[in-house]
């Protein structure tokens, strides 16, 4: 009996040019990518959708596009960050993996696709328990979360601090390590999504439609804001003395510039004081999944998982994605009898 054939095509979403989610298509003939020196090549079982893809897809801020994204039309086209799945492949040097690995990670492109090949730098080992839609949640957002709670909020036990959209995709996760560190941990939250940021640990779940939260004077340490939407000043007010409130997003800031007049006004305005507004970019790695890895098989952290779609649904869950209201990740399951 003859073994079968490696196949030598794919699905994947391409994109051909900035905009929404129609902009976005299937295609079932991209070639199968080979992995280069130092790479693996991961057979594609899940992803998720994060903030970033959708500044990716449209194109904006517009000073995205001069890092490498491409000016005028995406220079890759082809979407997709986090990925879980099956190691397929190894290039050379590849001391890591071998084929037949779980891996989860975040990649530089392409995971909307049944194979994807990326640094073995990228990937980590997946959580054990976790099923690959589970795994390919955490990422992005995990990572994100991990760097402003510990890294840039300094959690410790004892500290009193704030989540604000604490059961969006990144919130979630924040919430939950928050609380692992021995933090009393309050949460911004709908009062629809309140009994699950309570379920996550949260002492008390504001409902930002009712509750003037940020009416608070130096009530906490550290605030982890997902929003960027409380003008700096109150920002500050709400901290004790040396807390430090992490911004996550600064909000929809406009179309050129993004996020980074509000940064370097926060910047300026921390010279002097003690109570710190800091910004911060998420770099990606192994060291930050494998302590996700740890949490999650210690029980401290577990991903809520919001709406699942096929491969062929990447538009859609890209387009409910900019439309906001997340309640954990929405994810994308790619199997195939590739």
């Amino acid at each position: 009996m003859n073994a079968p054939l490696t196949p030598t095509t794919m699905r994947a979403v391409i994109q051909r040019e900035y905009g929404g989610p129609d902009t976005l298509s299937l295609s079932t003939t991209q070639p199968i990518p080979e992995p280069g020196p130092g790479e693996v090549r991961v057979r594609v079982h899940a992803s998720s959708v994060a903030a970033g893809d959708v500044h990716m897809m449209t194109g904006r801020p517009y000073l995205i596009r001069l890092f490498g994204y491409g000016v005028l039309a995406p220079k890759y086209g082809r979407p997709g960050l986090d990925v879980s799945g099956v190691v397929d492949a190894v290039g050379e040097g590849v001391t890591r993996f071998k084929k037949g690995d779980e891996v989860y990670g975040e990649l530089e492109r392409g995971a909307f696709a049944d194979y994807v090949v990326g640094s073995q730098d990228l990937l980590a080992r997946m959580p054990k328990g976790l099923t690959f839609e589970q795994a390919g949640a955490i990422p992005t957002s995990g990572m994100t979360a991990l760097a402003a709670v510990k890294e840039h909020g300094q959690v410790t036990a004892g500290d009193r601090v704030l989540v604000i959209g604490a059961t969006g995709g990144v919130g979630h996760f924040a919430l939950q390590i928050a609380v692992a560190e021995g933090a009393e941990v309050h949460a911004v939250s709908s009062e629809r999504n309140a009994p699950l940021a309570r379920e996550l640990g949260a002492a008390h779940a504001f409902d930002y439609r009712k509750e003037d939260f940020s009416s608070t004077v130096a009530a906490y340490d550290v605030v982890i804001d997902t929003a960027g939407r409380l003008p700096l000043g109150t920002a500050r007010r709400m901290l004790r003395p040396g807390g430090r409130w992490v911004a996550v997003s600064a909000g929809n800031l406009g179309d050129w510039l993004g996020p980074i007049p509000r940064m370097l006004t926060a910047a300026m305005g921390n010279l002097g004081k003690s109570a710190k507004i800091i910004s911060f970019i998420t770099m990606p790695g192994a060291e930050k999944l494998e302590e996700l890895a740890r949490r999650v098989e210690q029980g401290t952290l577990r991903p809520v998982l919001q709406e699942t779609y096929d491969l062929e649904q990447a538009p859609r869950a890209l387009a409910d994605q900019a439309s906001g209201g997340a309640r954990g990740k929405r994810v994308i399951s790619v199997r195939s009898a590739a």
